[in-house]
């Protein structure tokens, strides 16, 4: 099939992908790089655009490079070792063997020349390749902006491009030694380089595990309300469609998390040089805004989610007066909260305690707005470190039910299916899989809380006739249903949890509840109220609770640890 996209120029921003189709949410617009590995036709009005091959890179991360193969960016068990420059890894023998004939055969002698097993960065790396096989990656150079005049008047980061440049044309030569190869590298080439591959090279994860650079991905371009979203699997990246795509608009995604505050946004932008100028940076929309606009055909997908309302979308939250008042407590929390995970635990409860206030902003309720999603994520990841299961599942639902939904409306989002270090209703799945079927510990556990602070006895009583491991199944059918729309078909995490939802349909004796599940997995219009039932009012529920932990354990310091 042909590409779902079309090259064009304009004025403003140079080269661009539009839709050569109209696609519909979760459509796979491409995948690079493409099998057939041939330029997309340029639109009929746009004027001939030269065309090298486009040219694919992916690294490993600099501090993963001998434990990540580096041909498939899998991590193998037993990871082999280049026993010649001692700075890359791979699965087994195939692995190494085709790195070699991709970009190895060169790179290797260039690695030893940098120190061998001494860390090379991921971007220098990249750059190596590109120098080394011309022939391969001319693209990189002849196509890709690097904004060097820019870079160069920041003087920190044109320190970081001109440091690597004056040692990288004895590496890059020692590389090429012997290959019947003579490559020309002066210290200004590398330095543009570097300023491409640091403008257009996208991190392959929110945790930036390493690099992925493609000459004809690199030319979509930003937008804080994207219509599209990139997701990576091994040395492949899949561009999808958020919501409906006319034919002839143009495709674009967000460089950046785009549901934080117009100050943050803009500030993670000065990377690349511009001002956003969307709809949600022109009206500074916070998150609840957008998602009060967002087209009725991508709402209408959450009937099948946690928030199967639509008017709930719609509906306002508090005085919402864009996000230019939440600047100020985005930096008292950030600075009261800092994400590393270097903490003791015991300290971590303090810093949770002290940002509370400011986080949550005197009980406002809206959970889907920074910096309050921020220290939602925060939380839970300290009740996971802590292994306090219920007030996990009872923060992850919080999460999965009045945050993410309204920061990413579209229910196949990466970010709500699998969430920030898998806490996205894969994380509720985790947590619930963890909970002792038949047990008394959540309701007790919610009893404890409600002597704190309101929540009734009745909610903790209703609690005892959830069906958690029903809850389970149903959430694992949510997240098998729209992870591959998403993300892909081979993601690694899809696949895991396809696999557990397999294994609890297996357990014996649930042949009544397998029956049921399957009745509403097929057609969810005719089981709307057991879905209501066994998903929908356990999980707002279970949401309530983890407002009343947050205020006990954050805002009254009483640990609910220790209930």
């Amino acid at each position: 099939m042909d590409p779902a996209y079309q090259i064009r120029t304009s004025p403003s921003k140079h080269r661009a992908l539009h839709a050569a189709r109209a696609l519909t949410p979760g459509a796979l617009i491409a995948v690079f790089p493409s099998p057939a590995a041939r330029p997309a036709t340029p639109a009929p009005s746009s004027s001939p655009l030269p065309s090298p091959a486009p040219a694919t890179l992916a690294l490993p991360p600099m501090a993963a490079r001998t434990t990540t193969c580096s041909s498939c960016l899998a991590t193998p068990p037993t990871p082999r070792r280049c026993t010649a420059c001692k700075a890359t890894a791979y699965c087994d023998a195939a692995c190494q063997k085709s790195h070699w004939s991709s970009v190895h055969a060169r790179e290797c002698a260039a690695l030893r020349a940098a120190g061998g097993e001494g860390a090379v960065p991921a971007y220098v790396r990249m750059a190596m390749q590109v120098l080394l096989w011309p022939e391969k990656f001319a693209a990189v150079e002849a196509l890709l902006d690097g904004n060097v005049d820019r870079f160069e008047g920041r003087a920190e980061a044109w320190a970081g491009m001109e440091v690597p440049a004056k040692v990288m044309g004895g590496w890059v030569a020692a590389g090429a030694k012997g290959k019947g190869k003579a490559v020309e590298v002066t210290e200004r080439r590398v330095v543009e380089l570097l300023c491409k591959i640091k403008t257009n090279a996208f991190t392959r994860s929110e945790a930036g595990e390493g690099l992925f650079l493609d000459t004809t991905l690199a030319m979509v371009n930003h937008s804080c309300v994207p219509n599209a979203i990139v997701a990576f699997s091994g040395r492949r990246a899949f561009l999808r469609a958020l919501r409906d795509i006319k034919e002839g608009e143009e495709i674009e995604i967000s460089y950046i998390d785009c549901t934080q505050s117009l100050e943050h946004r803009r500030k993670a932008l000065e990377l690349y040089f511009f001002q956003c100028v969307c709809t949600r940076c022109k009206e500074d929309l916070d998150n609840y805004q957008l998602a009060a606009r967002s087209p009725t055909s991508t709402i209408k997908l959450n009937s099948f989610s946690v928030v199967p309302a639509p008017h709930k979308y719609r509906e306002t939250h508090g005085d919402l007066q864009g996000t230019a008042q939440a600047a100020g407590r985005e930096r008292r929390v950030y600075g009261t909260l800092p994400s590393s995970r270097d903490f003791p635990l015991p300290e971590r409860r303090r810093q949770l305690i002290h940002s509370y206030a400011s986080a949550t902003n005197g009980d406002s309720d809206r959970w889907a707005i920074e910096p309050t999603s921020y220290f939602l994520q925060e939380a839970l990841t300290y009740y996971k470190s802590v292994d306090k299961l219920e007030a996990a599942l009872a923060v992850a639902s919080l999460i999965a039910v009045e945050s993410d939904p309204y920061k990413y409306v579209e229910p196949f989002h990466v970010q709500r299916v699998q969430g920030l270090r898998v806490q996205g209703l894969m994380g509720v799945a985790n947590i619930l899989l963890g909970i002792p079927p038949g047990g008394d510990a959540l309701p007790s556990f919610a009893r404890q809380v409600g002597k704190y602070t309101d929540f009734p006895a009745a909610k903790s009583s209703a609690l005892s006739n959830v069906d958690f491991m029903s809850l389970c199944q149903m959430v694992l059918v949510l997240v098998v249903k729209w992870a591959p729309l998403g993300h892909s078909p081979e993601w690694e995490l899809y696949l895991l949890y396809r696999e557990q939802l397999q294994e609890i349909e297996a357990l014996p004796g649930r042949d009544r509840e397998n029956g049921m599940i399957r009745a509403w997995a097929s057609d969810p219009s005719q089981m709307a109220q057991f879905f209501d039932f066994a998903v929908v009012k356990p999980m707002a529920l279970l949401a309530e609770l983890g407002k009343a932990v947050l205020a006990v354990d954050f805002a009254k310091d009483k640990n609910v640890c220790d209930f």
